[in-house]
């Protein structure tokens, strides 16, 4: 994993992005404060709304002049993806999260809006002559200059984020013209049915060898999901008070390792090729040595 994505604080991007960028956090609660002042501030209720798409395939996106990494998930946040120059630095990260419905995707761009530290409103994408989705935004690092530091926008059930890592970076990436691509890429996924949810992986099978164990064994996880939606990426996720985390046994499966004595929970987060994810758990109660 990228050390950027181990830098979540407030402070990284604040300094990185200056005073119009917003700090990196977990997706909003429905109903959050935050949220909800932002929605009272922007008048959501006067944003088109959308349809409900499958999703928007991050992988298969091509931004000219940048190598794309591998997709990567930060926890609860959005699905990620870093873009490298041709000296192997990254330069633009794109966030997206795919909402069951519209009204998730808005509440997204609204926690992004909600914790950007500039008093005012931030200006909108099409202020500054870039159209994005049915409503953007954008976060300037030198307006004098034409250097953005972020562009963000929701189209239909879908909310992006494209974030330059370095805005003094010389030749500055062109972010409008990537937050366009992925825009456009957006709009080309498929509808899904009326009252349907966009397609995420199905997870058969996430169960642990033993249910018990002692401090330094390892514990077989059998892992089976259906990628009828697309091939899937995993992302396991221990929490305490036990002590563990995962690993790959070396034949295409995962095992647990315990450190440390309590009951431990192991998390599967399998993400999909269209940026949706189903997360599913086990537990294990881990004894003394």
């Amino acid at each position: 994993m990228k050390p950027f994505l181990r830098c979540v604080g407030a402070s990284l991007f604040g300094a990185l992005l200056l005073a119009q960028e917003p700090a990196r956090q977990a997706p909003q609660a429905v109903g959050a404060p935050a949220v909800q002042a932002a929605s009272k501030r922007y008048e959501t209720n006067a944003w088109p709304r959308g349809a409900v798409r499958a999703g928007v395939d991050l992988a298969a996106i091509v931004l000219p002049g940048f190598a794309g990494g591998a997709i990567e998930r930060l926890g609860p946040g959005p699905v990620q993806r870093f873009f490298a120059d041709a000296g192997r630095v990254d330069r633009v990260l794109v966030e997206v999260h795919v909402g069951d419905d519209v009204d998730a995707a808005q509440r997204h761009l609204l926690g992004w809006l909600a914790h950007v530290s500039s008093p005012g409103l931030v200006p909108t994408s099409a202020s500054a002559g870039i159209p994005l989705g049915d409503v953007g935004f954008i976060g300037w690092s030198k307006p004098s200059a034409n250097r953005i530091a972020w562009l963000a926008f929701v189209r239909d059930n879908v909310a992006v984020r494209v974030v330059c890592l370095d805005p003094s970076v010389d030749p500055h990436p062109d972010l409008a013209a990537c937050a366009q691509l992925v825009d456009a890429a957006v709009g080309r996924e498929a509808l899904v049915a009326a009252k349907a949810l966009p397609p995420r992986p199905d997870v058969t099978m996430f169960r642990a060898e033993r249910a018990t164990c002692r401090a330094g064994d390892k514990v077989p996880l059998a892992v089976g999901v259906d990628v009828a939606a697309g091939a899937a990426t995993l992302r396991f996720e221990v929490d305490g008070p036990g002590q563990g985390y995962v690993e790959g046994d070396g034949k295409g499966g995962h095992v647990l390792c315990t450190t440390g004595p309590g009951r431990v929970t192991v998390r599967l987060v399998a993400t999909g090729a269209r940026c949706t994810s189903t997360t599913t758990s086990v537990q294990v109660d881990v004894g003394p040595r």
